[in-house]
């Protein structure tokens, strides 16, 4: 269950960033033959595939949004009763990463092969924790 939590996370990631057509365009590409080259996909493949990537921040902070749980340096730990440390710190710095790597998508995806790409500006736009 939780796996495909995170894969709607994912493509809601994907559609606040593409848009809906587009994003169904690049989903199309990945479930098509591997053997496949679309050097307009690869690119924006590529920066989303870094093993530190827009993806992963998002699905950190909505992971850690979603559950009771304190981060450590070894993993999330679930408290029982109540007492975690927020993790709100570590939240902030991984939405704020996220919105810092969109810029570099969103620079790609100004480019003419992406015409019809729909972002959302709210994944552009870091937080702190005041919430201003």
């Amino acid at each position: 269950m939780e796996l495909f939590s995170i894969r709607i996370r994912r493509t809601f990631q994907l559609v606040s960033t593409l848009g809906e057509d587009m994003c169904k365009a690049f989903t199309d590409y990945l479930n098509s033959k591997e053997d496949s080259v679309d050097d307009k996909w690869d690119r924006l493949l590529a920066i989303l595939s870094e093993k530190y990537s827009p993806i992963a921040c998002y699905i950190f902070f909505k992971y850690i949004a979603d559950g009771n749980y304190s981060v450590t340096n070894v993993g999330t730990v679930t408290s029982a009763d109540g007492d975690a440390v927020s993790p709100q710190v570590l939240q902030i710095r991984a939405w704020n990463d996220m919105v810092n790597m969109n810029k570099r998508v969103y620079k790609l995806l100004q480019g003419k092969e992406y015409a019809g790409v729909c972002f959302n500006p709210c994944m552009l736009r870091k937080i702190n924790c005041m919430g201003i």
